[in-house]
């Protein structure tokens, strides 16, 4: 999973305030799932947003108020 071309140089790093359920969708252009978190640190929130296989490999790994990076 990359955020951009230059996500090998930086790292985000926060506690997990909050995990949605997996949701599904099915629509013309196909079908998938997703689930968001919501990261905090001393400086800001920001939502972060995992969809398809990444729902897979990280949905059971993340739990709310743990740290993550």
């Amino acid at each position: 999973m990359s955020v951009c071309a230059c996500a090998d140089r930086w790292t985000i790093r926060g506690r997990v305030t909050q995990k949605s359920n997996i949701r599904t969708w099915s629509n013309s252009r196909g079908e998938g799932k997703l689930f968001s978190i919501n990261l905090m640190d001393e400086s800001a929130e920001i939502r972060a947003t995992a969809f398809n296989q990444e729902v897979d490999k990280f949905y059971n790994l993340i739990d709310v108020n743990k740290v993550r990076s």
